[in-house]
């Protein structure tokens, strides 16, 4: 029989994040989208006390340029797109990070196609980390996965700070 902690994992691994055509194509209310988001973000929420987001959240984003600010108090398919991204981001990295790495892609290219692929990496990432998890029931011996999945956050972390401070050198350089 599959223990709650393994069946945890399976949802995990089987997320589905609502892809560009997937998203409302009607202009939303902050409460509409937060109501959107909680049910999209709420499987891989870091725990049940996690408050993914909230009003005064997405307030402080769009003061802070992390996202664009809403039209006439109404948010679009282009915020939710953002919002998602932030959502996981503000996991690992700092709203300067954030704002910053935001700012970078969305440079790169244009919203529907970045929102749809970062979709597709997170579900491929959440299914190779969950979905290959063997749980030792018997032996009860958690201790190396965890120690496996610190080591692999922390580097995961460290590389992407290092991506978003060599594009801030970058930037830096070319303004000289």
């Amino acid at each position: 029989m599959q223990s709650e902690h393994n069946l945890g994992f399976t949802d995990i691994a089987q997320y589905h994040c609502l892809r560009w055509a997937e998203l409302p194509d009607l202009a939303l209310y902050m409460d509409q989208v937060l109501t959107i988001l909680e049910k999209q973000l709420c499987l891989i929420a870091c725990g049940p006390e996690d408050k993914n987001l909230t009003s005064t959240m997405i307030n402080n984003y769009v003061k802070h340029k992390v996202i664009p600010a809403p039209i006439k108090k109404k948010y679009e398919k282009e915020h939710l797109a953002n919002l998602t991204m932030v959502c996981i981001a503000k996991q690992v990295l700092s709203l300067s990070e954030i704002q910053a790495m935001m700012e970078k892609l969305r440079a790169a290219e244009n919203i529907e196609t970045l929102y749809d692929r970062f979709c597709c990496i997170l579900e491929k990432k959440l299914r190779q980390t969950f979905g290959n998890q063997v749980m030792l029931e018997e032996s009860k011996e958690e201790t190396p996965n965890m120690l496996e999945a610190l080591a692999g956050a922390f580097a995961n972390k460290l590389y992407l700070q290092m991506l978003l401070m060599e594009q801030t050198t970058e930037k830096g350089k070319k303004a000289e």
